[in-house]
This record gives C-alpha cells, sequence and structure tokens, in this order.
C-alpha cells in the first residue's frame, strides 16, 4: 500500500502470499472373512499423506500424514441379533514446529439388532485413549468412554443411514454422518451431512461440518454420469483466533466400466474457499481408476469402490 510510508513485514506465516505444489496420496482396503459363519471379521485400512513442494519456504503449509485401522468380530447370537466387537487405532503426525503427533486407541463393544427387514440399529460403548505429543514431550495423555449409535432403515422409496460417535476426551465430541439415499429411473439423490475431526494444513485439529447433495445418472449400463455440490465450514479448535473456514464444491464426473471389475472416472471440480476477509477460488481436471468389489456386508449394502 504506497499510501502508507510504514512497510509492515508480516508475522503471521499465513498472511504471506506464494507458491506452492500440493502432494497428496491416499490408500485404502478392507476385507471380510467369514461372512457366511456365525463368527465373522472385518478389517479396514486407511493411510492419507500430504506434502508440499519447497517452492514457497515461508508458507506455513504442514506436510502431514494419517493412518487408521479398525479390526471387528460380530458374533451372530440369533437370526435377528449380533454382538460386536471393535478395536481402533489412529495415528496423526504432522511435520510443524511442534512436531505434532496425535495416538488414539479404542475398544467397543456394540449390539446389532434387526428390527424387521427394513430396519436395522445397533449401539455400543467403548473405552477411549487419547494421547497427543509435542516437541517429543506429551502434553496430552487422556482417557475415557466412547458412544456409539447407527441404523440402516430401507424404505420403499429411499434408504437412510446414519452413525453417531461421542467421545469425552479431551473435551465432550460429537462425529458422524446421516446420509439419504434416494432412487429415481435410471438415477439415484444422495444427500448427507456430517461432521468430522481431521488435521489441518498448520498442524492444528480442525473440526469440519458439512452438507452434500448429489445426482448419479446411468447414460448406459457401463457409463455414467454424476453432480455433486457440496459446503463445509472448518473451525481451528487449537487456536481460538484462526478465521473459520466456510468451502463450497462443485464436482462433476463422467464414469465409464472399463471391464466387470474395473471402472475409470474423469471429472472437473470447483472449489471456493471464504477465510475472514479472502477469498480463493480453484479448478481442478481429475482421473480415477478402480476395482469394484461386490461383496455384501452385515452393515450395508455393500462396499463401494476402491479408488
Amino acid at each position: 500500500d504506497f499510501s502508507d510510508p510504514i512497510l509492515e513485514v508480516p508475522d503471521d506465516p499465513s498472511r504471506e502470499e506464494g507458491e506452492a505444489t500440493e502432494h497428496r496420496f491416499d490408500a485404502g482396503i478392507e476385507f471380510a472373512l467369514a461372512t457366511d459363519r456365525p463368527s465373522s471379521y472385518f478389517f479396514e485400512l486407511s493411510a492419507n499423506r500430504i506434502d508440499y513442494s519447497d517452492e514457497d519456504e515461508g508458507s506455513d503449509l504442514t506436510p502431514r500424514s494419517t493412518v487408521q485401522g479398525v479390526a471387528t468380530w460380530q458374533l451372530q447370537i440369533t437370526p435377528v441379533v449380533a454382538t460386536a466387537l471393535s478395536a481402533r487405532a489412529f495415528f496423526y503426525e504432522a511435520d510443524d514446529n511442534e512436531d505434532t503427533q496425535i495416538q488414539e486407541r479404542e475398544i467397543d463393544l456394540g449390539v446389532i439388532y434387526d428390527m424387521s427387514e427394513a430396519l436395522r440399529v445397533n449401539a455400543g460403548i467403548g473405552f477411549f485413549q487419547r494421547e497427543e505429543e509435542e516437541f517429543g514431550s506429551t502434553v496430552e495423555d487422556d482417557t475415557g468412554i466412547s458412544l456409539l449409535g447407527g441404523l440402516n432403515y430401507a424404505f420403499d422409496d429411499f434408504t437412510l443411514n446414519a452413525n453417531l460417535r461421542a467421545v469425552t476426551v479431551p473435551d465432550e465430541r460429537v462425529s458422524g454422518n446421516l446420509t439419504l439415499f434416494y432412487p429415481l429411473p435410471n438415477s439415484t439423490i444422495t444427500a448427507r451431512v456430517f461432521q468430522n475431526f481431521a488435521g489441518g494444513s498448520g498442524g492444528d485439529e480442525i473440526r469440519v461440518t458439512g452438507a452434500s447433495i448429489g445426482l448419479e445418472r446411468d447414460l448406459s449400463n457401463y457409463s455414467r454420469l454424476s453432480f455433486d455440490l457440496a459446503a463445509s465450514r472448518r473451525v481451528n479448535i487449537d487456536d481460538d483466533d484462526e478465521d473459520d473456514v466456510n468451502r463450497y464444491d462443485f464436482t462433476t464426473t463422467f464414469g465409464h466400466d472399463l471391464t466387470e471389475h474395473i471402472s475409470a472416472d474423469i471429472g472437473y471440480r470447483f472449489r471456493y474457499r471464504d477465510e475472514g476477509d479472502e477469498t480463493a477460488d480453484s479448478h481442478a481436471v481429475f482421473v480415477e481408476i478402480g476395482r469394484a468389489h461386490l461383496q455384501a456386508r452385515p452393515d450395508q449394502t455393500s462396499v463401494p469402490r476402491v479408488r
């Protein structure tokens, strides 16, 4: 600002402007064993890594890694009642100035009740431990309980899936999602609201609350076209002084089945971001390829494609 004779050097790296390239790597796998027996097992493992180029060394963009695994043993007691014992492990590491690490461990016992052919409900209680380290020293080591609940309701015209999770440490936190599937001729409408917790670009923990609605239409037996509109708010729960971030996304995707089990997608995404007095927008074109896995699971109609 040439009207101001005082040149201010920003002391907050987030106020600086620059250029960097983000590299994101995601992987996930899930599989089930003995699904045709009263005693069955389910395993899920997912990992994420985000890196940045060194084009902008003065920025506050933080490389970070997340790994999460879940193992579940389900025992069918009667034709309508089953028990489920689950163990979950979560690890988050940020390459920030504090060398932040977050570890979570949880074990819970739940009951699954098929109230009818259309309605399934489940509830559980567990033991939860959360540990956070900075500069190699433990700054938080809390234990508490977790409460879980969910339902799957297949109405005549639509399907409703919901799950809820509440923990007591490090404070009372509620996460979960509610998803609605509404079929139309050759199309499906999907609506969703959710809240979860994740690591932010600066290494702090972020609460994400949002909603989305999408339409997927079959163009043929082998191809489809989809449109999705989403909105979310991101709140830094470690730094009250940081502005909340509102983000709006529009995505359209064309998908085609290359073989019976292999599919490919190409799409376009527009994103608008509002953070305090600053706004930004971006455009992206992406390509995905994945293998379809159609084996049914007790808690959902099918396993989605892994991409």
